[in-house]
């Protein structure tokens, strides 16, 4: 891990997003995770961006600005996330184990309902700790939430982060 993460040399944060779940209706799209990226260099301080998820379809993005193990596995998405500040997940596994590191977090969920409970997941799974953040959004399938819709809560936290180093 530390090596792949010195591949990007000195920074002021790391950030690992997982933008894919076991369900299609959770997942971020291309076009989401993309624009994050290009906004998180965009601040004002130097990111390392680490994507947790499978390989084949983390490769698929062909994302050029953000750091990727070949083989992940869930042994690795756990060494990311204990090494990185802040976590960016619609997953909930990925959410407990930022949860279990007490990692900075913002996570995404829709309204959709568990099959076997009729339960809302976003309440059931919620992470449950203040360094967490949790946006619920109205549409069906996160990926047609508009990034700026999350965006300010993800800068919020980024800042709030770099800032208490300070």
């Amino acid at each position: 891990m530390a090596r792949l993460l010195s591949q990007a040399g000195e920074v002021e944060l790391r950030i690992a997003i997982n933008p894919f779940t076991a369900s299609e209706d959770k997942d971020f799209c291309r076009h989401q995770v993309a624009t994050l990226v290009e906004r998180l260099h965009a601040l004002p301080y130097r990111v390392c961006i680490v994507m947790v998820g499978r390989s084949e379809k983390i490769r698929q993005l062909g994302l050029d600005m953000a750091l990727y193990i070949a083989d992940s596995t869930i042994n690795s998405a756990v060494e990311v996330i204990r090494s990185c500040d802040l976590v960016i997940t619609p997953d909930t596994s990925i959410v407990h184990i930022a949860r279990a590191f007490d990692k900075p977090m913002v996570a995404v969920y829709n309204k959709r309902k568990l099959k076997n409970t009729g339960l809302p997941g976003y309440h059931i799974w919620a992470p449950g700790y203040d360094k967490a953040k949790q946006i619920v959004c109205e549409e069906a399938n996160v990926a047609d939430v508009a990034i700026e819709s999350v965006w300010p809560v993800i800068k919020e936290q980024a800042d709030r982060l770099v800032a208490a180093r300070s």
